[in-house]
């Protein structure tokens, strides 16, 4: 998920860190906790090691709140910063590939929409395009999501069968960075994330 600093003191407010960072509250806590986990947001999904919280707090002998602290307010107090809370224990994406690719996995399903002002997951499929053979992302999120859910009208491109085409660059697939924005019904915030190509 991403975090980063509040604009205001409304609770809805980017991020809401739950606390001040010297005195955490349950976000902060989650953060601070797991600092060998948490990272500047960047496209790949794939950042190392040394580019953890904690091994940049270590590397400049800051506190790591004080580092975490920085870095929400570089690009004007738009930085993101990821919890790779899961699936990311060895800095490695293969655990994750190792599931994906398993013949029971199908992707697409998310909780985007529980969690607006928490979790962004809309960049997720996009991902998978430089993550997989496109072939095969297409496949599990079109053929094998309409399958599991009986949706048996759909999913390929067959006759009779209804269908969606999506033309795919997969030299300009990307995703942008998460934005905080406060575009629903009585301005209430969701995090949204724009995908390119």
């Amino acid at each position: 998920f991403g975090l980063s600093l509040p604009s205001t003191k409304d609770e809805d407010s980017p991020g809401n860190m739950n606390g001040s960072v010297g005195d955490p509250g349950a976000l902060t806590k989650m953060i601070l906790g797991n600092a060998k986990y948490v990272f500047k947001w960047r496209e790949d999904y794939c950042p190392s090691e040394a580019s953890s919280l904690a091994a940049v707090a270590a590397a400049t002998g800051a506190p790591v709140a004080e580092v975490l602290f920085d870095w929400l307010c570089e690009d004007a107090g738009t930085r993101v910063v990821n919890l790779m809370m899961m699936n990311y224990h060895k800095y490695s994406i293969a655990d994750t590939l190792e599931m994906l690719e398993h013949p029971y996995t199908v992707p697409g399903i998310g909780d985007t929409g529980a969690h607006l002002g928490f979790v962004t997951e809309g960049g997720a499929h996009t991902s998978l395009l430089k993550i997989v053979a496109v072939e095969k992302a297409v496949k599990m999120h079109a053929a094998d999501a309409a399958a599991l859910v009986g949706m048996n009208d759909r999913g390929v491109l067959s006759v009779g069968k209804r269908a969606d085409i999506n033309v795919i660059d997969l030299d300009k697939v990307s995703v942008a960075c998460p934005e905080y924005t406060h575009d629903l019904p009585r301005g209430s915030a969701r995090w949204v994330q724009k995908a390119f190509g």
